[in-house]
């Protein structure tokens, strides 16, 4: 997939919501990448290194974004959830209000709605017990590898009782809803996956375990199963073009790619959360929620 960078963004000059912030990438030399969680406690395997970025505040250029150029754009949105703590309320109403959402917004014959995750940033850890709250993730991520998502798309066919796989063309789809009012300390940014190259994904392997395994014995090999938890991360590249929307209210959605097995462009986009670290910000609570959708 030939790189595109798109053009017309901001000049070098900082404009007022734009930040530095500090991201995680995945050193090149990193060969053992994997993220092992168990109860309470959790580690990664790989080497990473934090890199200060410039991420600017893309409310200032939103006509320049595209979900099949830079891969996401920011939607107005309005949901009846009037307690967004609410699983039930969540998975009821949020739920159906997102397939309309993602079905009109790409026409696919088919759209299956999954995984709605409450994130805070203070609240929520890795020992809190509940796997819909979540504290925000630092390192430059895209949630699955192609061989993940292919088999998790398969996989919810199955689920919602498809007999068999009939699809020329698959994406998944993140949706991403601020419910704490702004500026947010810390909010989620997304990379221009135009400016991305597909060798700087490198796979991250997720292991759920009920004992950590000892940091100087890990296993040379995970099983060779595509329903494995698999996730990809990056490496540092300059040319990296970095945004987010400054005070994102509950009624805007960060929609952007997560997978698509065409890869035109823009199709997945690295992003992670940064420390905004403007005065007067509120800890941050957000959801997401995740679709995969199906073409004949």
């Amino acid at each position: 997939m030939a790189t595109v960078v798109c053009t017309s963004l901001p000049s070098p000059e900082l404009g007022p919501k734009d930040r530095i912030g500090s991201l995680d990438y995945i050193k090149p030399i990193s060969k053992l990448n994997r993220r092992y969680v168990g109860p309470g406690a959790e580690f990664n395997t790989g080497q990473y290194e934090s890199r200060d970025v410039t991420i600017r505040d893309g409310r200032q250029v939103q006509d320049k974004f595209a979900i099949n150029k830079t891969g996401f754009f920011l939607a107005s949105h309005n949901s009846e959830v009037k307690d967004w703590m609410d699983v039930k309320q969540v998975e009821e109403i949020y739920t159906p209000e997102i397939h309309k959402f993602i079905t009109d917004l790409t026409r696919a014959d088919k759209a299956i709605v999954f995984g709605p995750v409450v994130r805070r940033a203070k609240a929520a850890t890795v020992s809190s017990g509940n796997p819909d709250e979540q504290p925000p993730a630092s390192d430059v991520h895209v949630d699955f590898t192609p061989r993940r998502a292919q088999a998790l798309a398969e996989d919810l066919l199955k689920q919602n009782g498809a007999e068999e796989y009939s699809y020329k063309r698959v994406m998944f789809i993140n949706m991403w809803r601020a419910i704490s009012p702004g500026p947010q300390d810390w909010p989620l940014a997304v990379c221009n996956a135009a400016s991305v190259k597909d060798e700087e994904g490198l796979a991250n392997g997720l292991v759920y375990t009920d004992n950590l395994p000892d940091r100087n014995n890990i296993p040379a090999e995970l099983p060779h199963d595509p329903m494995y938890p698999e996730g990809t991360i990056f490496v540092y590249n300059p040319s990296h073009e970095w945004f987010y929307f400054s005070d994102m209210t509950k009624d805007e959605l960060l929609v952007f790619r997560l997978y698509d097995s065409e890869k035109e462009q823009g199709w997945r986009v690295p992003h992670c959360s940064f420390h905004n670290k403007e005065e007067g910000t509120i800890s941050r609570q957000s959801v997401e929620i995740r679709a995969v959708v199906y073409f004949k």
